[in-house]
């Protein structure tokens, strides 16, 4: 109680002017602040890096390095959050801190000046360049976080603040908040930070907000970004020339890039304690577990949730929220996973499909990565008209997409579930793992697109891409990646940042390109090897921050195929290379007049990128050769390969095993010695089926 008496009179007596770039000198040596250049990561981390790999017997899941004690109450009717948080930050450094950042990503909606809001309009001016973008929000409907007062030990730090653009973005961007503390932390001690601080949530938007009743609460609070260490994440040690030994100290460097249209986020595991009051009416659904029973004082409802080992808290509420659909999902030796599912009645229909999704997806990851660790998960069925709320991962809670038509079979009913397993695995990719979503997006959401198609494509389970009477064409989950994959022209490297890109449909090739690369992978060296590597990685990964380079070092290692996963690397993600080989002509004639035997050739190209290729030579008897075709940089873009036999050459298939989704036109890699018309007649067949299928519809009706 005094605290918050202290943070109430500290508020009226300091007001605080957060819009200030001004900076303030501290006597401290400063810290530097990762830049806007950061993309893939080319050194692997240092094996005790972030704590070293959790064994499983240790007293913490997480190298826990940040508390928040957060009591906040929503208003409905403002769509506004009043909150007062302590934060405990540890220094894991060996230098004394000076200077904190603070992520207030709910700026990114507060002015039509943020970086956000600049690069929405750049993305909108790439797709319609002839029309004037229009601003997101209508007046009132903004969002924003103000912090009214910060003290530590005593003294108000709110003075020393100020905005800064880590990026080089807009100098309006009040995202990344500095704070030169009042008194600095020495290594290895812990800073506590009091707050208070008002969000204003805006319409629904980019992940988080409200729309009526409904309030979807994410990057709500302040939260202190990731200092970095040497040997995490290819930060090493940099020292003056003939530095003696004993002076030397470990490089470090602050992480905290500005809220971009495309980036997610990135944040330090720790613990969260958090009390949150709403209208009595309201429900609430939450990263973590309810730790008390629910109290009612004055129509106001009080809900306490805490978790640890985790990096972010979310919440949802609303007064249309029906009773939650309960599930629980079993592990050994350990208490079942309690599950409950939030919807309104609008989209109850999809509670119980969201719910066997749910289940499904974990019981893959169980069997293929390792047991969720956490006791609890909480999924969110937006209503309508709340749908850019959907399609999210927080820690222990996501929320789907709702649909209009869930009956089994359907394609709304595919997309739901596709939804619901990309977003539970998201807890094992990004929740747990917790790679820099900032910098390296191909790890959480391609890394995880691959996993969810793999796993649905092992169930059997196909997308349906047309539904009309007479005509339902499906197709594999893999398929469809390649199609949104932009495999013709891939505008940027999967391992560039999430915001240096071409437009935002090069940025969704992150999902659908890495998904294809990986999934090469897994056919040229088996799924027992790929399920083993990807294990691995989690394994010793895990609530550690892994960088592209510690994941490329685990795929090298676990398929011993090291050459190879250079070589894909190198092409795919740390540059933006197309493939296309292609069959270029094929013939065969009898070697000599009267002779049975025959001399057949095959003009193979590289269009693009060298890859190691097999090539098959189907003769009319029936019999076939074989030839490799090894990829080398310093190969010509083509070669001329000569087959003897005693049988007419028929077709040739490049990579007849299809290991190369990659490869941007697969139609071309094959080509037969006469024209076959087999395929386009039974595409012919079918198009004149539905066709007539469709004019009884007509003259039915």
């Amino acid at each position: 109680m005094r605290l918050r008496f202290l943070l109430a009179l500290m508020t009226l007596l300091v007001p605080v002017a957060w819009a200030e770039t001004s900076a303030v000198q501290t006597a401290h040596a400063a810290v530097p602040l990762q830049g806007g250049a950061a993309q893939a990561v080319k050194i692997v981390s240092a094996a005790g890096a972030w704590g070293g790999a959790r064994t499983g017997a240790d007293q913490v899941l997480s190298d826990r390095v940040v508390h928040y004690q957060i009591n906040a109450e929503l208003d409905p009717t403002t769509h506004r959050i009043t909150g007062a948080q302590t934060v405990r930050w540890r220094n894991r450094s060996t230098v004394a801190i000076s200077t904190v950042y603070f992520h207030l990503y709910l700026n990114g909606f507060a002015n039509s000046g943020s970086t956000y809001m600049h690069e929405q309009r750049m993305s909108d001016l790439i797709d319609d360049p002839l029309t004037a973008p229009k601003a997101p929000f209508d007046d009132g409907e903004w969002g924003s976080i103000k912090l009214s007062g910060v003290i530590q030990l005593g003294s108000v730090v709110a003075p020393r603040a100020r905005f800064v653009q880590p990026d080089g973005g807009p100098k309006t961007d009040q995202s990344v908040l500095a704070l030169d503390l009042a008194q600095a932390v020495p290594p290895g001690e812990t800073l506590t930070l009091s707050m208070n601080f008002v969000s204003q949530l805006p319409r629904a938007l980019s992940r988080t907000g409200y729309f009526k009743t409904f309030h979807m609460v994410a990057q709500w609070f302040p939260k202190i970004a990731v200092l970095e260490l040497a040997g995490e994440r290819g930060l090493a040690p940099v020292f003056p020339p003939d530095t003696p030994p004993i002076d030397q100290v470990q490089s470090v460097r602050w992480n905290a890039h500005e809220f971009h249209l495309n980036s997610e986020f990135y944040a330090d595991f720790g613990s969260f304690d958090v009390t949150l009051t709403v209208p009595q009416e309201y429900t609430i659904a939450a990263t973590g577990a309810q730790v008390a029973p629910v109290t009612v004082t004055a129509g106001k409802s009080r809900y306490h949730f805490a978790q640890a080992d985790v990096h972010d808290f979310a919440w949802a509420a609303d007064s249309r929220f029906m009773p939650p659909l309960l599930g629980s999902f079993a592990r050994a030796g350990k208490s079942p996973v309690q599950i409950k599912v939030f919807f309104t009645p609008d989209y109850a229909s999809n509670a119980a499909p969201a719910l066997a999704a749910t289940l499904g997806a974990m019981r893959y990851s169980d069997a293929t990565l390792g047991s969720y660790p956490y006791d609890t998960l909480s999924v969110i069925v937006p209503p309508f008209n709340a749908d850019a709320a959907s399609g999210m991962e927080y820690p222990t809670l996501y929320t789907v997409e709702g649909y209009t038509d869930v009956r089994p079979g359907s394609r709304d009913s595919a997309l739901l579930e596709f939804v619901a397993v990309h977003e539970f695995t998201h807890n094992y990719f990004q929740g747990i793992l917790a790679s820099d979503e900032f910098e390296e997006p191909m790890l959480d959401e391609g890394l995880n697109e691959f996993w969810n198609n793999r796993y649905l494509k092992s169930a059997g389970k196909t997308l349906p891409l047309i539904e009309a009477p007479g005509l339902t064409y499906s197709v594999d989950r893999f398929e469809f990646a390649r199609i949104r994959a932009a495999l013709a022209d891939p505008t940027d490297a999967l391992g560039q940042n999430s915001w240096a890109r071409f437009s935002e449909a090069s940025f969704g090739t992150v999902y659908s390109r890495t998904a294809i690369m990986l999934r090469d992978l897994d056919a040229r060296w088996g799924a027992a090897v790929m399920t083993r590597a990807m294990q691995t990685y989690y394994q010793r990964w895990k609530f550690r921050h892994p960088s592209i380079a510690d994941f490329k070092a685990v795929l090298s290692e676990v398929s011993g195929d090291h050459a190879h996963v250079e070589r894909v690397f190198a092409q795919t993600v740390y540059a933006n290379h197309l493939m296309d080989d292609r069959v270029s002509a094929l013939s065969s004639l009898p070697l000599a007049e009267g002779t049975e035997r025959f001399e057949s050739f095959v003009t193979v190209r590289h269009f693009g990128v060298s890859l190691p290729q097999t090539l098959v030579l189907r003769f009319k008897d029936g019999t076939t050769q074989t030839q490799a075709w090894p990829a080398t940089d310093a190969a010509p873009s083509w070669r001329r390969l000569r087959f003897l036999s005693a049988s007419i050459a028929q077709s040739a298939q490049l990579d007849p095993e299809q290991h190369y989704f990659i490869d941007q036109n697969l139609l071309d890699n094959s080509r037969r010695l006469q024209a076959d018309s087999s395929a386009s007649a039974r595409w012919l067949s079918e198009l004149s089926a539905s066709l007539e299928t469709f004019y009884a519809l007509v003259l039915s009706l």
